[in-house]
């Protein structure tokens, strides 16, 4: 009977735990999670089993959106050794997986996805193995291999379809659409963020709908909708608050209040999200915050500035073998190059942007590469600059051709930056 009640004071307090993590409440998270690890030490039956299963995965994950990966570290390490199924060693090779994956050491956590997945297989656990696909996708897109990351995100969604996952689902939806907004096809990632957020308003997880609105409005944002971006960003920032918010919705955020006009306020977000992103040690968030405030850089005219956070992304790219962040650094060294009156020097990064965009698959960084080499050789070289021309309107042709929304097919069309690449072929 004793055994019967501390597993269900257990449950309670795990129960308490999630909906405190659901609620972006993180601390409390950790301290129900703690208190129902108390509770359940030497207890060895299997509900119990279980029970501590889920009381140190909600633990690990809420260290992790708190941002201290360290203490997320140690709770798997002490998990590991308490676990007593298969399923939690697959749950908890996943959890460090993703500690490697946000701190940027992703051969690490390539293998430990390939552990998971095998654990999981002689385990016949196929939700580990559904797991383990989305957090490969992730680690793919991230490096810039969009179309192994596009399928390994449809496996995962149709295994945790199959097991009737729903939580797993909209996560699922989550990384396709990243790797559809990856290689430029944006309002795939529409769709995807839309059904996510569906499944996410049932659960009532706001931290997750504030990560989706992020991305969604980011999505609106490539697509000039800037309205729609501002106002899926501001609706993020209500659910969690400024303090609780993601460096990458910050980022987001910042973006939008700049191409608005608000400068100031966009200025202080962006410098904000850089702090946070810093302070996570999460180098792939910081790479991404770098590339923003170099675009602010460049069109200030703040050229050496630029480059040097160019350089610093071209580091980090380096460090974590990421394509995708090297063809952004390239594209700044290029404008700024190009600003400076280096034509030389902006058409071989320009170059090298380009081929880099075609192994990625990016739609997007082809079409401004090409347009960038456009731009820069059509007084010159006028027939190259057609060539160059032409391959950015075919990019461009192709996002434009799928965007089933009249509203947003038409924003996009009529943009300056498309405009000027396509005239009056649409």
């Amino acid at each position: 009977m004793a055994n019967t009640a501390s597993s269900q004071n257990a449950a309670v307090l795990i129960k308490r735990a999630l909906n405190a993590y659901n609620s972006s409440n993180f601390d409390q998270a950790v301290e129900h999670s703690r208190a129902a690890l108390i509770i359940l030490e030497g207890l060895e039956d299997s509900e119990s089993h279980i029970l501590i299963d889920e009381a140190f995965e909600r633990l690990a994950m809420a260290y992790q959106r708190i941002g201290d990966f360290a203490a997320s570290s140690e709770v798997i390490t002490e998990w590991q050794t308490r676990t007593q199924r298969p399923e939690g060693h697959v749950l908890a090779r996943i959890q460090q997986a993703r500690v490697a994956h946000y701190t940027g050491n992703y051969a690490e956590a390539k293998k430990l996805i390939e552990q998971a997945t095998e654990l999981a297989q002689a385990a016949g656990y196929p939700f580990g193995v559904g797991m383990a696909k989305r957090i490969l996708a992730d680690l793919m897109w991230k490096q810039g291999n969009t179309e192994d990351a596009m399928r390994l995100g449809q496996e995962a969604l149709a295994v945790m379809e199959q097991a009737g996952e729903i939580e797993q689902q909209a996560a699922a939806h989550v990384t396709i659409a990243a790797a559809a907004h990856s290689s430029g096809q944006f309002y795939k990632a529409i769709q995807h963020l839309q059904r996510a957020a569906r499944i996410v308003d049932q659960l009532g997880r706001q931290f997750e709908m504030a990560i989706i609105l992020s991305n969604l409005g980011e999505t609106y944002a490539e697509l000039y909708a800037m309205d729609k971006a501002l106002e899926a960003h501001q609706s993020a920032i209500e659910l969690v608050g400024i303090e609780r918010a993601h460096p990458d919705l910050i980022r987001n955020l910042g973006v939008d209040q700049i191409a608005v006009g608000k400068e100031e306020e966009g200025q202080s977000n962006l410098n904000l999200a850089l702090e946070r992103a810093e302070a996570r040690h999460d180098p792939d968030m910081v790479a991404q915050v770098l590339y923003s405030l170099a675009q602010v850089d460049l069109s200030a005219g703040r050229l050496d500035e630029a480059t040097k956070r160019a350089d610093r992304i071209l580091e980090i790219a380096e460090q974590g073998d990421s394509l995708r962040h090297r063809i952004r650094a390239w594209m700044v060294q290029g404008e700024a190059a190009q600003k400076k009156g280096d034509q030389a020097q902006a058409q071989m990064l320009f170059h090298e942007c380009s081929m880099a965009a075609q192994r990625a698959a990016d739609r997007h960084a082809i079409w401004r590469t090409h347009a960038a080499l456009h731009d820069l050789s059509r007084e010159t070289m006028p027939q190259m600059a057609e060539i160059h021309r032409r391959i950015a309107a075919e990019m461009m042709t192709n996002i434009l051709n799928t965007i089933e929304d009249p509203e947003l097919h038409e924003t996009f069309r009529r943009a300056e930056p498309v405009q000027s690449v396509l005239g009056t072929e649409v």
